[in-house]
């Protein structure tokens, strides 16, 4: 099974965030998942590490974590 990797915009529209900018600010700053290098300028998440970190921030808003 391939795992199922998400550009930018992807990210975007999944976690609600309106801008590239908030992304990579959460990744330097709020343990958002780094994205991998596939190449010189292009960057990628795995689907499970964006997903994984969403239920985190579920869990904590709901006072289960």
């Amino acid at each position: 099974m391939q795992a199922e990797i998400l550009n930018i915009h992807e990210v975007t529209r999944m976690t609600g965030y309106k801008c590239r900018a908030s992304i990579y600010n959460l990744v330097k700053s709020a343990g958002f998942p780094a994205p991998i290098r596939i190449g010189t300028r292009t960057v990628r998440w795995m689907r499970a590490d964006v997903m994984a970190w969403m239920d985190q921030q579920a869990q904590r808003r709901t006072g289960e974590a």
